[in-house]
């Protein structure tokens, strides 16, 4: 199973690299965010030909900023900092034929202090045993400052395909 870590810089504009792997994955999405809302992803995504029904989103933005608002192929995260939560609530996706899961991003959820080194690589050990066993890849975007910021050793250790954002374009 691919486990992919994607290290963009801050303030980078990194979804033309997310819809270049999605369409080249051919996969149904799960589409984990904390910092763009399904429509705005289903706007850009449609810019490359990428049809919304290939998306299921795990939403921790939309309520924040509009309310409570219902989208279609969505679930709303209630809880920021419970990996335990956003985990199962990726494994029911992923049952539904969603095998290309899309997390945007790591850097989003450092910023809790409840969340740790510890926490995120207990929890990715655990989503990622699942993962495998139906073979799912993972791509996961980090701004590339957090890994040294927040020391994230272990979490780095779950991931087995690592990509500079400059890399996916040929720079």
């Amino acid at each position: 199973m691919d486990k992919t870590l994607i290290l963009v810089k801050k303030y980078e504009d990194y979804l033309d690299k997310v819809f270049k792997i999605i369409k080249e994955n051919r996969k149904k999405v799960c589409y984990v965010t904390f910092n763009k809302t399904p429509d705005f992803i289903l706007e850009s995504a449609a810019k490359y030909n990428i049809q919304k029904d290939k998306f299921y989103f795990v939403d921790g933005i939309t309520a924040r900023i509009r309310g409570f608002v219902k989208i279609k192929n969505s679930v709303r995260i209630r809880e920021f900092d419970n990996l335990a939560k956003i985990s199962e609530d990726i494994k029911k996706i992923v049952n539904n034929d969603y095998s290309l899961i899309i997390f945007d991003s790591l850097s989003n959820i450092l910023i809790y202090p409840s969340i740790s080194d510890a926490s995120i690589a207990k929890s990715l050990e655990s989503l990622f045993e699942h993962l495998s066993k139906i073979n799912c890849e993972v791509v996961f975007v980090c701004y590339e400052n957090d890994l040294r910021n927040y020391s994230l050793d272990k979490t780095i250790s779950s991931f087995n395909k690592f990509i500079k954002s400059y890399e996916l374009i040929g720079l």
